[in-house]
C-alpha cells in the first residue's frame, strides 16, 4: 500500500485538488443563485442568456 501512494501520490494530490476546484464552483454558482446574482450582467441586448427579462440586481 505504502509503495503505490509513493508511486502515485502526486497524481492523486492533483485529482483531489482538481476535484475539490469543481465541487467549490458549484457549490459557489449554487449559492449565488439562491442569493438572487446571475452569470448574466444584463448588459448584452442581443445574448439571450436571460431571454429578454434581466433579474433585479440585488446588491
Amino acid at each position: 500500500m505504502h509503495e503505490f501512494l509513493y508511486a502515485h501520490g502526486g497524481t492523486i494530490l492533483v485529482g483531489a485538488l482538481v476535484a475539490g476546484m469543481i465541487v467549490w464552483i458549484l457549490f459557489r454558482g449554487i449559492r449565488r443563485r439562491k442569493q438572487g446574482k446571475r452569470g448574466c450582467g444584463c448588459s448584452c441586448s442581443g445574448c439571450g442568456l436571460c431571454e429578454g427579462h434581466c433579474p433585479s440586481r440585488k446588491e
